[in-house]
């Protein structure tokens, strides 16, 4: 591999080489096959060009939800943008406590419409989960909406007849979520 030499083992007709590579530093690397007979014929083939990549991919910005706890109704744009430094981001993956959505890409910013109409209420744990195609994932911190689709109840002591003079009338909003 690029200039240094190793030994290869054999096993019957086959001769092979397990490689770490997670104990070489990441670049571009060349493999060469050197090889010889008894008589001392020998002979050299370049396999391949390989790329070794141990690092995951890393985000850069998460622009929605906010790290504090968020209420939410109708849709909600969650937009991040990854990069990778050697290979390309391979999949990006919403999950809402527990339940999982692919998000679609322009380039390196990922973005998921998620309909929150579609949800009950209550809380939502949101993590985006992120890996590149030879397979090094991330992901972000988890993320809390809370999302409330109810409308207040509101109530009043009026009598319900007309006055004409003044009238003190009391009301109540009550919300269970926010």
């Amino acid at each position: 591999f690029n200039g240094s030499n190793y030994s290869m083992t054999r096993s019957g007709d086959l001769w092979y080489y397990e490689w770490n590579t997670s104990l070489n530093t990441e670049g571009d690397y060349n493999i060469t096959i050197y090889y010889n007979d008894t008589l001392g014929n020998s002979d050299s083939k370049t396999l391949l060009d390989t790329t070794i990549d141990n690092t995951a991919p890393v985000l850069n910005e998460w622009t929605i939800p906010s790290t504090t706890n968020t209420n939410q109704k109708d849709i909600l744009n969650i937009t991040i943008n990854v990069t990778d430094t050697r290979m390309d981001v391979d999949e990006i993956i919403v999950d809402f406590n527990g339940s999982s959505y692919p998000m679609n890409d322009k380039g390196d910013v990922w973005y998921y419409e998620w309909n929150t109409n579609l949800n009950t209420d209550g809380d939502y744990n949101i993590t985006v989960y992120y890996n590149d195609t030879l397979g090094n994932t991330n992901n972000t911190e988890t993320r809390n909406i809370l999302v409330d689709l109810t409308a207040p109840v509101t109530t009043d002591d009026s009598t319900g007849i007309w006055y004409n003079t003044n009238a003190i009338v009391t009301l109540n909003a009550t919300d269970n979520l926010a």
